[in-house]
């Protein structure tokens, strides 16, 4: 009988050890990561459990072989890490696509973004020599396609993004690791994430 209770007392300190982990893990992410600026592009506000949240798609969900650099051999699950620089002109500005790597490079920690190709059109075997905008594409998920929000404002956010005038603001850990922290709307912060 003891042996069972001391394996329940164990199993549920293990469940309580990882939960605990899982949210200290989140909010090292939003309060110590990089923060980013993306730049959100349009794309049923309402979830049914969870309430209002604006679907969320961004310039670098696609990226162009004519536009970027691509490395060979890219296939759809494939993970992949996207090298972002600010603007220099603009801190307040989005920050824009300059690379995709292939393997996690230390070296840009916390400029990269971890993805997952989701699917590709490729035109010639060899990304490098692509030219022209005929070449293809990637298409890429980051874990950031949606945000929830209070109730009734999920569609004065979503005409926002569809105008344009909606911008993500996220943190990124140093391997890559990416979390929305906040919505921004002509550039003011409306939303900010909870911690927990």
């Amino acid at each position: 009988m003891t042996r069972i209770i001391i394996g329940l007392l164990i199993a549920a300190a293990l469940q309580f050890g990882f939960l605990i982990s899982t949210i200290g893990g989140h909010i090292n992410l939003l309060t110590n990561g990089t923060q980013m600026t993306l730049k959100a592009l349009p794309v049923d506000p309402r979830d049914l459990f969870r309430g209002d949240y604006v679907i969320l798609n961004y310039d670098i969900s696609m990226l162009k072989a004519s536009e970027i650099e691509l490395p060979k051999d890219l296939e759809p699950g494939q993970h992949i890490w996207v090298l972002m620089e600010p603007s220099k002109e603009n801190p307040h500005a989005p920050w824009h696509a300059v690379a995709v790597l292939s393997k996690y490079d230390s070296q840009h920690a916390g400029h990269l973004i971890k993805g997952t190709i989701t699917s590709h059109q490729n035109r010639n075997p060899d990304w490098s020599k692509c030219t022209d905008t005929t070449c293809g594409y990637i298409r890429v998920s980051y874990g950031l396609g949606k945000f929830f929000l209070p109730e009734g404002t999920g569609k004065e956010l979503e005409k926002a993004r569809n105008a344009k005038n909606l911008s993500i603001l996220i943190a990124v850990g140093d391997d890559g690791t990416a979390a929305i922290k906040g919505l921004n709307k002509n550039g003011t912060l409306l939303y900010e994430e909870p911690l927990f």
